[in-house]
């Protein structure tokens, strides 16, 4: 084939991957432009483009497509460690509760079935749904607050 076959072919591929924007076709288009310089020697030139087009994809695709298109991640999921403040007593097991977590209320309830009185600091460990699952944040220690030396 000529040349400008090879570099007509690569334009298609390329424009198809332009409306596509799968990444699939990217790496024809880039083993079809490599194969040009070689498209005297048919068998040269289907080397270059197989081996061209294979290692683009199946190296370089995967990568690139996660950094173009990172996971979704749930914004209810982003509050898990986050601290925030019972408002009515949870009770047990139950979604009986309710809390203040990022400045919006949640239904909540306890982790390990204890009530959790209103007006407690509570830490986020799960989320159920649209629910939280809580238990009662306890600020650590500080060095003077410790046990007296004896």
């Amino acid at each position: 084939m000529p040349v400008w076959v090879w570099v007509a072919l690569g334009l298609a591929a390329l424009g198809l991957e332009l409306v596509r924007r799968d990444l699939y076709l990217l790496w024809a288009a880039l083993g079809l432009f490599a194969a040009a310089p070689v498209a005297n020697h048919p068998l040269w030139a289907f080397g270059v483009f197989a081996s061209t087009t294979a290692l683009g994809f199946a190296v370089l695709r995967p990568p690139l497509w996660r950094r173009l298109n990172p996971p979704a991640r749930d914004p209810v999921s982003r509050l898990i460690g986050q601290r925030g403040v019972v408002l009515q007593t949870v009770e047990g097991l139950d979604f009986s509760g309710w809390v203040e977590v990022d400045g919006r209320r949640w239904s909540a309830k306890s982790w390990d079935g204890r009530v959790i009185a209103a007006g407690t600091p509570i830490e986020v460990l799960a989320v159920e749904g649209i629910q939280l699952v809580v238990h009662p944040w306890q600020a650590p220690l500080a060095e003077s607050q410790g046990p007296s030396p004896k």
